[in-house]
């Protein structure tokens, strides 16, 4: 399951505005994304981290970082981290 998406970016110091232009999207759309929670999908979450320099793993809440559930179809993610 995903993280909380405003906590995550309050810890790294990232504001929605700064977010937003970072991806090339509206603050509206930032909102949107923290909103949907658990329904973002994985390109959108890794959009995100992309833009904010997060590691991909940092948005699941999951014991092992090497592995995560998609929340959508239930298929196991292997999380490479160097």
């Amino acid at each position: 399951m995903f993280k909380n998406l405003r906590d995550l970016l309050k810890r790294h110091n990232i504001v929605l505005k700064q977010l937003a232009a970072e991806m090339n999207v509206s603050e509206q759309s930032v909102h949107w994304y923290l909103k949907q929670q658990d329904k973002n999908t994985i390109e959108t979450i890794k959009k995100i981290s992309v833009a904010t320099g997060i590691h991909i793993s940092e948005f699941f809440d999951n014991k092992n970082e090497k592995e995560i559930t998609c929340p959508h179809c239930g298929e196991k993610i292997c999380i490479e981290i160097k």
